[in-house]
């Protein structure tokens, strides 16, 4: 059966609602309209993207340069075909009438954040190095204040959340809009996940892949994130060239020992599932010293980490470096105007298939787009890298 790729990138807000009638709120469907192409990227050869069929005209030139795009299709629902969206929840059925609840439950279930401390647990039993305590779940505003209090610097987030979202820092207490927030959140989900406030060094992730009950490690990603924790973008380069990156912090044998146990823990709790999902972790400074948190938290879903590596993995040389990052413009005039400022600085240069440097978009912009995903790559300034100055960070 064909695969039909479809991106929902609302899909943590639909776990977290529980409603099958669930409706976006209208930034994330938005998000979701401005990047239906995205998959076309990591999507496997002789698969369908759900998208907009019009916009074969924009991917046709694209297969001049990346023949591997021409097996893709787009096409709209197709109950007929397996399903492969970006993340699976209870809304799905729209789609599809083959997805049993029970599945859908388990993944509700194990993308709580309560599963991110028992995966902590786990790893503390079997890594030869230490590791700071996991998460605490609270569950009344007693028990937040008596956190906060023992906690002057932490960070609360809500139970099901991604991509930045439900995440407040707190320095001393609760502000007016974080206790508002924090009230919300025990009534609607129960309870409130805190943690220190770390001295973060480096953001970054670990990805798996699990299929007919077996986890693998299907590479690295390291990535930028905004104040609040809210994703930007990622380096692009080789799996080696990252792992050498994080070994520059702490040694290369932890990430060795991550890896290992973590394989282990989801073949033993996270059987149920197949697909990829990806492990936030985070690299910090305490008393001078580089130490490693190895589980913010586990994103059961694609994530643009694994995109960011799929896409290298598929379309870049090896030995080029760059920058694949999500950005939001008040306009289209104004995302149109940058755009043709990078094509101009940054003119893209493709050798047998592959991207050896240069700028390109992928995803088609038209009147009424905001959002968009790049990928700049070669020789690059910071300003060009960060994108400071000009768009607007990606809020989902």
């Amino acid at each position: 059966m064909r695969r039909l790729y479809l991106f929902n990138p609302d899909h943590d807000l639909a776990l977290a609602n529980g409603s099958k009638t669930y409706d976006a709120p209208a930034s994330a469907r938005q998000f979701a309209s401005d990047l239906a192409c995205l998959p076309l990227w990591y999507a496997d050869e002789g698969s369908r993207v759900m998208a907009p069929v019009e916009f074969r005209a924009w991917k046709s030139p694209l297969e001049t340069l990346f023949p591997r795009l021409a097996t893709i299709s787009f096409a709209e629902a197709d109950t007929a075909e397996s399903l492969v969206p970006w993340g699976w929840n209870q809304t799905l059925g729209r789609y599809s009438d083959s997805i049993a609840q029970t599945f859908i439950d388990n993944v509700r279930e194990h993308s709580h954040r309560r599963w991110s401390g028992r995966a902590m647990d786990f790893l503390r039993n079997r890594l030869s190095f230490p590791i700071p305590d996991s998460a605490t779940e609270l569950f009344s505003r007693g028990e937040v204040d008596d956190f906060l209090r023992f906690h002057p610097k932490a960070i609360l987030k809500a139970p099901i959340s991604g991509s930045g979202r439900g995440v407040w820092r707190c320095f001393g207490g609760l502000s007016q809009s974080a206790e508002g927030w924090c009230r919300r959140t025990l009534c609607r989900q129960g309870s409130v996940m805190g943690e220190p406030l770390y001295h973060k060094v480096q953001d970054f992730a670990m990805e798996f892949l699990l299929k007919n009950g077996k986890a693998s490690f299907a590479g690295y990603s390291v990535f930028e994130t905004e104040a609040m924790g809210v994703y930007s973008a990622n380096i692009l380069a080789a799996d080696g060239e990252l792992e050498r990156r994080l070994s520059e912090y702490i040694p290369l044998s932890y990430l060795r020992e991550i890896q290992d146990a973590l394989l282990l823990f989801f073949e033993r709790e996270y059987s149920f599932y197949e697909g990829y999902l990806g492990v936030d972790m985070l690299i910090y400074e305490e008393n001078g010293r580089c130490l490693v948190n190895p589980m913010i938290e586990i994103n059961l879903r694609m994530t643009m980490g694994m995109v960011a590596r799929r896409f290298f993995d598929a379309f870049v040389c090896d030995s080029s470096t760059g920058v694949f990052r999500i950005d939001r413009f008040d306009t289209t005039d104004e995302l149109q105007a940058h755009c043709r400022t990078m094509q101009a600085k940054a003119p893209l240069k493709v050798r047998e298939n592959r991207i050896q440097s240069g700028y390109i978009t992928l995803c088609p912009i038209t009147p009424n787009t905001k959002y968009s995903v790049s990928v700049l790559m070669g020789q690059i300034s910071h300003g060009d890298a960060t994108g400071a100055g000009t768009p607007k960070r990606f809020g989902h």
